[in-house]
């Protein structure tokens, strides 16, 4: 009996009706856009794994159900995306007590990432290999404040033409003196990927971008690094 073997076209058909499924239901969960950003990048391996923050599940006034509809749609998100989960509890110096995944999309980097996140800085190295920073910008971290480009610099390095593209709102880690043209192209890739698979999710980043740079024109560098819980806990 002859199988009917899929085409490619039929192949490319069914991977994006698959994408669109994803998509709606990532656009759809109760956590924040950074966060949805870190399951996306997981999700293409653009990073190997990462941390992120049911934001509004400890919201005043949701429900115990409301709460549980949380933790059902992101972890069935993960699993339409084939990640590996790990559901944990954390308190944020000036927060109440926050409700977090650490993801994967191997079961190597799952434990990877618990282990670096729950040690000092020596495990910077691993950290942000795992979240797929640049190794040249990792390395500079490692290494200490006098091989990092400082934030306070970057004003007059990096040009304004730069300082004002949309991708910049994905910069997530500290770039290095000596390699940061190198490493903002990895900054690129993670805002192509998400322009391609979520515009919806790329638009309203951007858009918040532009909003803070508006906001902030006597110190247009502010903005960098400040909302990357992650990076906070090298």
């Amino acid at each position: 009996m002859e199988q009917n073997v899929p085409t490619t076209d039929q192949l490319s058909a069914l991977q994006r009706e698959k994408e669109a499924q994803i998509i709606e239901k990532l656009e759809a969960l109760d956590c924040y856009d950074g966060d949805k950003i870190s399951i996306l990048l997981t999700y293409k391996k653009l990073a190997l794994a990462n941390h992120v923050m049911l934001g509004k599940y400890f919201e005043e006034g949701l429900t115990d159900e409301q709460r549980q509809k949380c933790i059902v749609d992101f972890e069935g998100v993960c699993k339409d995306m084939g990640l590996y989960f790990e559901q944990f509890k954390n308190t944020i110096e000036g927060y109440e007590e926050t409700l977090n995944y650490f993801i994967s999309s191997t079961v190597e980097g799952l434990e990877g990432i618990k282990k670096a996140n729950y040690k000092d800085n020596k495990e910077s190295l691993l950290t942000g290999t795992l979240l797929g920073y640049p190794a040249s910008a990792v390395k500079a971290y490692v290494e200490g404040e006098e091989k990092l480009l400082p934030v306070e610099a970057e004003k007059t390095t990096i040009p304004e033409q730069i300082i004002n593209s949309g991708y910049m709102v994905f910069l997530q880690f500290r770039l290095s003196k000596e390699h940061w043209e190198d490493e903002l192209e990895t900054v690129k890739k993670w805002s192509d990927e998400v322009k391609r698979f979520d515009p919806a999710l790329y638009e309203r980043e951007v858009a918040r971008y532009k909003k803070m740079l508006a906001n902030s024109k006597e110190d247009p560098t502010a903005h960098l690094y400040g909302e990357n819980e992650m990076y906070s806990n090298l």
